[in-house]
Parts: C-alpha cells; sequence; structure tokens
C-alpha cells in the first residue's frame, strides 16, 4: 500500500530568548542564514507540502520562508511552546480535510543532514506510528508521524511534546544520526559550534 502524502512541518516560532544576539534563526553562517541552512536540508524529499509555523510578528522569518516556497501557518502566542505550535500545524492540515503524514522539524537544529530526513520518510511501513531521530542521548524530533494521529497532535498544550499524550502501546521505530549533527542552536556558543563543524 502507497502511504498517504507527507507535509514537513518547521517549526519556526521559537521567540530566541537565549540568544543574545537578536534572531537566532536570521543569524548567518556562511552567507546564509541558520533558517536557510536548515531548509535546505529538505532537498532530498520530493512531492512532499511544506508547512512552517511562525509567529504573527516574526515578519523576516515568515517572508524569507514565503520566498523559498513554504506555506505558513501563524502562531498568535508562540511563548505558549512547541506544543501548541504543534497543535496548530495538526489543526491546519486536518481542516484541509486531506490529512498527510507529518514530519516535525524543528528550525534550529540546521545540520541535520538531507539523507536522514529520506530515511524517515522511508521509514513508514503499516507497524510504524511514529519514527523518530535517536542519537546516543536523545530521542525526539526530527520525528514523522502518520495521518491517523494528527487528531491527537491537536491536542497538544503549551511546551510538552507529543510523547506526552500518545497510548503507551504506539508502535514507534527509531532512525539513528551522529549526536553532533543533532546540534540546537540556542546561544552564540551553538553557533560557534555549528561554524566550527561546517569549516
Amino acid at each position: 500500500m502507497t502511504p498517504p502524502e507527507l507535509t514537513i512541518v518547521l517549526l519556526a516560532s521559537g521567540l530566541s530568548t537565549r540568544f543574545l544576539k537578536g534572531d537566532k534563526l536570521l543569524a548567518e553562517i556562511n552567507a546564509k542564514t541558520i533558517l536557510e541552512h536548515t531548509i535546505e536540508s529538505f532537498s532530498e524529499l520530493s512531492a512532499v507540502k511544506k508547512l512552517a509555523v511562525v509567529g504573527s510578528q516574526q515578519y523576516q522569518r515568515s517572508n524569507l520562508l514565503k520566498q523559498k516556497g513554504w506555506n505558513i501557518v501563524e502562531n498568535p502566542n508562540p511563548e505558549l511552546g512547541q506544543g501548541h505550535s504543534i497543535a496548530l500545524a495538526a489543526i491546519h492540515i486536518v481542516t484541509s480535510k486531506k490529512p498527510t503524514d507529518v514530519l516535525i522539524c524543528l528550525a534550529d537544529m540546521p545540520l541535520i543532514p538531507a539523507h536522514h530526513f529520506k530515511k524517515l520518510k522511508d521509514a513508514r511501513d503499516e507497524q510504524a506510528e511514529i519514527i523518530y531521530t535517536q542519537t546516543d542521548d536523545y530521542i525526539g524530533p526530527p520525528a514523522l508521524f502518520r495521518a491517523h494521529l494528527l487528531p491527537t497532535l491537536q491536542l497538544l498544550t503549551g511546551d510538552t511534546g507529543a510523547k506526552s499524550i500518545l497510548p503507551a502501546n504506539t508502535q514507534t521505530k527509531r532512525i539513528p544520526l551522529h549526536s553532533d549533527l543533532a546540534l540546537d542552536i540556542d546561544t552564540e556558543h551553538d553557533l560557534n559550534k555549528m561554524n566550527q563543524y561546517l569549516n
């Protein structure tokens, strides 16, 4: 059986509270913003929909994403956290009346390689309902959720992740990733680590 279509959901409404030099997603390395580095990593995913959750006042992020062909879901309350952002995306997809599988990704993880996203997409089968990324000490996004879980994802609130509301018997699969590539940019120190990795 052919899997449903896939929507990439990019969570890009974080407030950058720990980044002291402005908007972390617009900080540049090698003449590209962190946000540009992140979205370029989806290059090997064909025939997918692209949806980004962005704060209502985060105009520069929205404009950049629109220029790159992304559809935008506005988040009027980005301070409510990641779970709230996921719920907004799930509601948007469900109301479109054509539910798809969803690949939830964080905009501040720019080192995830293109082939890892492709592995997540290709790992779909009838048993696995969620396909997580796993490093030595981390299990989480990027993570792929099957379409039938969208109504559950709509219920997320605050900064809680999907694990908190999914049944314990939910079937999962894990795709390994080197821990260096799971770097998320929260501080200037993280930005320096990324710069050292790329150069």
